[in-house]
């Protein structure tokens, strides 16, 4: 009969030696806790949660496992349960700042690669946006109308805000462009006078 191994044990976890028993095996203390407890075998796919020898939670799979260590972390590092830790920044942040569930970097940390990878991939990234622009044409225009009308009024702050702040530069801009806004606006008047009838 082949030795058996002991399992893998990062955690430290204590083992007991169960070679010679029907489970012929090493088991971690804490599982044998847990199925005593229990009275029977805990079922394939189960995990347990080891806090201590009198705190062991039983969970349904390893992703739900996965959770209880990560929050616990988080709870350790920041005093609150459900944030996140960014892998790019290293802090923990409320998961409002993260795109999705599954990622894990912050919105600014992502904007910051987006922005990276744009500027090292520039010539590239133009040509890919121009080859979808031009076969979602009107995809793009329905989604643009669709969000201008969701975000009317968001829209018309900031563009009031901007005015306000940067008053000086849209005046040196319109001094300097005279010829091609009158030129803009004559065609936008055109377009809407087609459009009325």
């Amino acid at each position: 009969m082949l030795a058996q191994k002991k399992p893998f044990n990062r955690e430290n976890y204590k083992t007991v030696n169960m070679v010679n028993t029907p489970l012929g095996c090493y088991v971690y203390e804490h599982r044998l806790i847990a199925e005593s407890a229990l009275g029977h075998l805990i079922p394939k796919g189960v995990e347990v949660h080891h806090h201590s020898k009198a705190q062991l939670v039983l969970c349904e799979s390893r992703s739900y496992h996965i959770l209880l260590h990560n929050r616990k972390k988080a709870l350790e590092a920041c005093g609150h349960a459900t944030w996140r830790h960014c892998c790019d920044c290293d802090a923990y942040k409320h998961t409002d700042e993260f795109y999705t569930k599954r990622t894990g970097i912050c919105k600014k940390c992502s904007q910051i690669r987006s922005k990276d990878y744009y500027e090292s991939n520039k010539d590239e990234t133009v040509i890919t946006r121009k080859k979808y622009a031009g076969k979602n044409k009107d995809e793009l225009q329905e989604y643009r109308r669709n969000y201008y009308l969701k975000n009317r009024e968001k829209r018309l702050e900031y563009q009031k805000a901007y005015k306000k702040k940067n008053k000086d530069k849209i005046n040196r801009y319109r001094e300097l462009n005279k010829d091609k806004i009158h030129a803009y606006d004559k065609a936008y008047r055109e377009r809407k006078k087609v459009e009325i009838c």
